[in-house]
């Protein structure tokens, strides 16, 4: 009986002692990814605080401990050129590219900080990838497509591949284009000599999305062309207005927007007028004075300082206290 329950014994033991060292494996295990977790949250909110500083401890306090973390890479990537630091940024996002070929989000993330970096070629090649890996998904993301899609747009345009741009417009046929994404289409039908459907392109960007000026701008560029410069005024007096009477100076660069809006006003009236001298002074009479008025008005107006390269910490504390609270968290 001993030589027979001896196995048995054996058997029993080693079993029993595998159980107790699996599960606090496991618990140790699922405890960090815990702590991880909750550190790369409590990161993703203080970046949408504008807590960039803290948020950035909290990103690399998991990549301390995890330094393949593709949602900390990812993270901490898409956060440094928010703060004017563009190489960093992408040298993180191309180590999430790699570990991450296969996510459209993350080369779309990538060709974004590419584009801010004034790299548009390697963004074009970014986005293009997001572009091919989403359409080969089944229920694709809308929200990214369109991201994916004015991206694209806005690098085309910017390197002055017109045509591209517009074939990119047509990337995700089965989405309503926003307005951003509208007007984008709409400059490279003007580029392209297409200036009759660009304004149509620009009049259903506005209908999307009446409150964005620049539209009303650009869409006053078609109309020039078109030799309806009386229309292109009136179109960039509504955006005067709005900028000088109710205080519109939402943009980076309201200074130069401003200015340019006026000459552009002004070119526009003088066309028009010019074209037929004297049966349309008096019409243009009034919007001469409406524009001159706003002239008045915007002088002693101080453009809006633009956003900061490098935002200053807060000096709040961030997961629990500071640094040392946060790599505790990954454990605890």
């Amino acid at each position: 009986m001993r030589i027979g329950s001896a196995p048995l014994v054996l058997v029993v033991v080693t079993s029993t002692m595998l159980c107790s060292l699996a599960p606090r494996e496991s618990v140790a295990a699922k405890t960090q990814v815990r702590g991880i977790t909750a550190t790369l949250e409590a990161g993703e909110k203080l970046a949408q605080q504008g807590r960039y500083p803290d948020a950035e401890r909290a990103f690399r306090a998991v990549l301390k401990h995890k330094p393949d973390s593709a949602r900390a890479l990812h993270d901490l990537g898409t956060l440094l050129p928010e703060v004017g630091r563009q190489a960093e940024g992408l040298s993180a996002l191309r180590q999430v590219a790699a570990i991450a070929p296969t996510n459209p989000s993350v080369h779309y993330s990538l060709g974004r900080a590419q584009a801010l970096a004034d790299q548009h070629a390697s963004a074009i090649e970014s986005l293009r990838r997001a572009s091919a890996l989403l359409n080969e998904e089944a229920s694709p993301v809308a929200n990214l497509s369109i991201s994916v899609l004015q991206g694209l747009g806005a690098s085309l345009l910017h390197l002055g591949r017109y045509a591209e741009a517009l074939d990119a417009s047509d990337s995700f046929p089965y989405l309503q284009l926003p307005a951003r994404a509208l007007s984008n289409r709409a400059s490279a039908l003007l580029h392209l000599g297409r200036v009759a459907a660009a304004l149509d392109t620009w009049d259903a960007a506005v209908a999307a999305s009446p409150r964005d000026l620049s539209l009303l701008a650009l869409r006053a560029s078609a109309l020039r062309k078109l030799d309806r410069g009386k229309d292109a005024a009136e179109s960039l007096l509504v955006v005067l207005r709005e900028m000088v009477d109710n205080q519109r100076h939402d943009t980076e660069h309201y200074e130069l927007t401003l200015s340019d809006t006026f000459d552009d006003a002004t070119y526009s009236l003088q066309e028009w007028q010019e074209a037929d001298e004297w049966t349309r002074a008096q019409v243009a009479l009034p919007l001469w004075r409406e524009l001159l008025e706003l002239v008045r008005k915007a002088a002693p107006q101080q453009p809006v300082r633009r956003k900061q390269d490098s935002i200053e910490a807060t000096g709040e504390p961030a997961v629990g206290g500071g640094a040392e609270d946060i790599d505790k968290n990954i454990y605890s």
